[in-house]
């Protein structure tokens, strides 16, 4: 079994956790589970089949980019595991509002089985929900990276 253990048995993963970025030694960077951090270096190890993993912390998706176009971080090492798509934060997360928007990211996703989509859809939600477009911040940061 890969060091993903358990993991590997998924088809959907959401990790609701804090993210910590290192830029100066982004294989450091690491998102907090309740007994120890996960680093990027953990991660490059492990071999997962998930369709989607969901990193709903602050700056996830953050990488340090190297020679203008390879990126280290959070994000890439997932998708080097083997996670077909990473739904990830650009900027931090609004910690009161976040578990309404994933609970619609989530029925959106169970419903038409593309991350993209129901990201845009759970973003929709969200802009006529507060019915002022100012209030954007909270919910544009976050972004689907994958195969689709």
């Amino acid at each position: 079994m890969s060091a993903a253990g358990e993991l590997n048995r998924y088809d959907l993963i959401h990790f609701a956790t804090h993210a910590c970025v290192e830029p100066e030694q982004p294989r450091l960077s690491s998102i907090a589970l309740c007994d120890a951090d996960l680093t990027v270096q953990e991660l490059l190890a492990w071999s997962l089949d998930a369709h989607l993993v969901v990193v709903s912390a602050c700056e996830s998706a953050a990488a340090t980019t190297f020679g203008g176009e390879e990126r280290a971080g959070i994000e890439t090492a997932l998708l080097a595991a083997g996670v077909a798509n990473v739904l990830t934060s650009l900027w931090s997360v609004d910690d009161a509002r976040v578990p309404a928007f994933m609970a619609a990211f989530v029925h959106h996703y169970a419903t038409c089985r593309d991350g993209g989509l129901a990201l845009a859809q759970a973003q929709r939600a969200a802009m006529l929900a507060s019915g002022d477009a100012a209030q954007a911040l909270w919910w544009a940061g976050w972004r689907v990276t994958g195969m689709g």
